[in-house]
């Protein structure tokens, strides 16, 4: 089964898309809670950051019909039930064992797995190796873009810290050249993208490896 599924395109599995959806949902609920928002705000912050990606690949980028958030009902629930879990538990939710080792570990598979999964979807309708990287990467990064600029603060994958945008760059391109320059397959060129991604940043976070403004204008206001 391994080797099929590694010989075979790269899919993205849903016992790995639904409990991310799920928690990436609940992250944004419990931040719009923190923020004091209503229950309207809580649900959009949590629909964006759980989904943000995949509206704006589908519905701004690929425009090939209804956005996968609403082909099935699955996604509504599980953002909807982390919504409710929020507004019922209150702060509770907080002390949720484990919640935010659960979050970063969600993000550190999701990053690369979501940049692939837009990447062979845009290669799929035709766009170009430099065009489907692009709309891969805003598939990894967009749901927390839309939250940030929902919540009028400086996206964080703009500033200074922890590299983001440029590792799902990295895995885009890598799984690109596997498949388009070598013709591997793609669920094995998939699992090693995805594998290099995760390499990159923990090692970023183990070794606190950070961006940084362009030389010369850190301090050119001061």
């Amino acid at each position: 089964m391994i080797r099929d599924a590694l010989s075979g395109s790269f899919e993205l599995p849903v016992y790995f898309d639904y409990p991310a959806t799920f928690i990436w949902a609940l992250s944004g609920a419990v931040l719009a809670a923190r923020l004091r928002m209503d229950p309207t705000g809580v649900a959009l912050i949590a629909l964006v950051t759980a989904a943000g990606g995949g509206l704006l690949r589908d519905g701004l980028f690929l425009q090939v019909g209804p956005p996968a958030l609403i082909r099935t009902p699955v996604y509504i629930i599980l953002i909807g039930l982390a919504v409710v879990i929020v507004i019922l538990a209150g702060a509770r939710v907080l002390h949720f064992r484990h919640f935010d080792e659960i979050v970063v570990l969600i993000d550190l598979f999701g990053l690369g797995t979501y940049a692939i999964v837009g990447l062979e979807l845009s290669l799929s309708v035709g766009l170009s190796v430099l065009a489907a990287i692009f709309v891969g990467t805003v598939n990894a990064v967009g749901g927390g873009l839309l939250r940030d600029i929902i919540l009028r603060r400086t996206p964080e994958l703009l500033q200074p810290g922890s590299p983001i945008t440029i590792v799902a760059i990295t895995g885009c391109m890598v799984y690109a050249v596997m498949t388009r320059l070598f013709a591997l397959p793609g669920g094995l060129a998939g699992l090693s993208a995805i594998l290099l991604v995760i390499f990159i940043r923990t090692v970023a976070l183990r070794l606190g490896l950070r961006t940084a403004p362009i030389r010369g204008f850190a301090q050119a206001d001061e």
